[in-house]
């Protein structure tokens, strides 16, 4: 593994140019300007963006594939910047453990967008409460603002209607380890091939 930091701001303008190498884009920002900006240029360019982010207790992570049909981009979950009455992460503090913990699940999903095992948060959004300890998973629908931040970006996206009229139902029908089919079931030698020719952006 090659590490190439990159010490530069993220911002609209430049972000189309410093994700267009990468196969897969991990944001954890602090910022929804800069996660925004992120959404919109992982859908212009058509690649696969999962997020995470935390708060005091709790932690979310969503994988958002807004260039395939009917897929959610990030702005159908989060249209506009949002007011936040309670700070920053670094206004109210966080707990280490719980970004841990929700950093190794976004880590897991990168690594399963590469490889491609199992059933991922494409399309998802999984929420982990570290008060009551345990997590519960909405599905997310493709709204129309998205089809302007993509316009917006610089790219052709006509308009469509929502995959279901609200935002987001209750997810159900979990399958368990055995009944995944077998070509989701992960091998030592899958995992090297996948990695041996991607590229993340983190």
């Amino acid at each position: 593994m090659t590490i190439e930091p990159l010490a530069v701001r993220l911002t609209a303008e430049n972000a189309q140019a410093l994700i267009r190498n990468y196969d897969v884009v991990a944001d954890g920002s602090d910022s929804f300007a800069t996660r925004h900006a992120v959404g919109d240029a992982c859908l212009a360019l058509g690649k696969p963006l999962v997020s995470a982010a935390i708060g005091s207790f709790e932690g979310q992570i969503a994988t958002f594939r807004g260039h395939l049909p009917d897929a959610p981009c990030y702005r159908c979950y989060v249209p506009q910047h949002p007011s936040r009455v309670e700070g920053t992460c670094a206004d109210v503090g966080v707990i280490g453990a719980l970004a841990g913990i929700v950093g190794s699940m976004q880590a897991l999903e990168v690594v399963r967008e590469i490889v491609g095992f199992g059933v991922g948060l494409a399309g998802r959004l999984m929420i982990f409460d570290a008060l009551d300890m345990r997590c519960r998973t909405l599905t997310l629908a493709r709204i129309r603002i998205a089809r302007r931040a993509a316009s917006e970006a610089g790219r052709d996206h006509p308009e469509r209607e929502p995959a279901c009229p609200r935002a987001c139902r209750p997810q159900s029908g979990v399958r368990s380890r055995s009944a995944w089919p077998d070509r989701h079931r992960l091998r030592p030698r899958s995992v090297g091939d996948g990695f041996a020719a991607r590229r993340v952006l983190a």
